[in-house]
């Protein structure tokens, strides 16, 4: 839908916004999708590796400002958008050929491989078509809440320096497009980096005991939240030094990415049997500050791009990243929940059930009398 973009932009504006709300919807699919996929294929501590994979985002944007500073210079601003359009179609393939939904399912897999992963998750994942969704339980569990709380927080700050880093250089430190674009994409690769740095650490020291799942996840969202929140902060009285503005963007996206080894990771720890739908409650709420956040910032900047403003929307994003992270900190845990496997318990009696019949319907001990 991306290669329609520019033609819809000249065509109407509400066009324009259609293609985008689209593109949104969609999009809303895929992250809740991968959880279920993390549930189906990762063994318990080695979840946060995989779960920084969701941070080739930042990837992707650290590559898509610069290149597309340049692509705009040399070839005009359609052309960002058909060729974001090309490379989506070829991962598409990719996917489509090399992805199944879990280990049983693959065709190629090794076979020692399947039963090393089937063996090391367990029974904390059970066939989906079997088990009804727990929505109250799910709707009023504090863990859930506390994750959707901090990933508000989190995605606040962070959507305010992703939307509007390009727009606070050129304004307020006079940067031209390309050298934006170049600062815009820098502090992604410090996210995708810290982000391997805190999973590497972190599943090591659960394999080897050191610490708790739960004390895990609270010190990686420390980094997030917080730490975010900090250089946010640093950013907010970095005034007119553009060098210090780049450096606190740069960190504070960067913390960012103990995110996978926080809260991406706590869902499935939480749920593995509904981590795809608990994420998509957590991605449904936290979406707002997509759309919230740049209409504040608009409010604030609007007519009025002096370092001043800039400093109230770097204060608002900086301390709600911290505060929703101080209260992670004293209220979250990363157990299995008891509506992990709700239905467990009934199958487990209808199978014993089924054990003491015989094929007329009768019972064939006396011990099953008994039980």
């Amino acid at each position: 839908m991306g290669a329609f973009i520019p033609m819809a932009s000249h065509w109407d504006y509400r066009a324009l916004l259609a293609i985008r709300l689209v593109q949104g919807i969609i999009a809303g699919f895929c992250w809740p999708s991968m959880h279920f996929l993390a549930a189906q294929w990762i063994p318990p501590n080695e979840r946060s590796k995989f779960v920084t994979a969701y941070m080739g985002s930042s990837v992707g944007a650290a590559l898509t400002f610069p290149l597309s500073g340049a692509v705009m210079h040399a070839m005009g601003w359609p052309a960002v958008f058909y060729g974001c359009a090309v490379l989506t179609a070829l991962w598409l393939t990719a996917w489509t050929l090399l992805v199944y939904d879990s280990p049983a399912k693959h065709p190629r897999i090794d076979p020692e491989e399947r039963n090393g992963i089937e063996k090391a998750i367990g029974d904390l994942v059970s066939n989906p078509k079997t088990q009804r969704t727990p929505w109250r339980h799910i709707l009023t569990s504090m863990p859930v809440w506390i994750n959707v709380v901090a990933q508000w927080g989190g995605i606040w700050a962070l959507f305010t320096m992703l939307t509007q880093a390009p727009t606070y250089f050129n304004n307020v430190h006079h940067v031209d497009a390309r050298m934006a674009g170049l600062l815009a994409g820098l502090p992604h690769l410090c996210r995708i980096c810290l982000a391997g740095v805190v999973s590497y650490v972190g599943d090591g020291l659960l394999r080897k005991g050191t610490i708790s799942r739960t004390t895990l996840r609270k010190g990686a969202m420390f980094i997030c939240n917080i730490c975010m929140g900090l250089f946010m902060l640093g950013l907010a009285w970095s005034g007119c030094n553009a060098l210090s503005a780049a450096v606190c963007l740069t960190l504070a996206t960067g913390c960012h990415g103990a995110v996978s080894t926080g809260t991406l990771a706590s869902i499935v720890d939480l749920s593995p049997n509904f981590a795809s739908i608990v994420l998509g409650v957590c991605a449904a709420i936290t979406a707002m500050p997509g759309f919230i956040s740049p209409y504040i910032v608009g409010q604030l900047t609007l007519g009025n791009q002096s370092t001043e403003q800039w400093k109230k929307v770097f204060v608002i994003g900086g301390l709600m990243s911290i505060g929703t992270g101080i209260l992670y900190l004293v209220l979250a845990h990363s157990e299995v929940q008891p509506w992990n496997n709700l239905d467990a318990g009934k199958r487990t009696d209808q199978e014993k059930e089924l054990q003491c019949l015989n094929k007329d319907g009768k019972k064939q001990t006396d011990e099953c009398d008994k039980s």
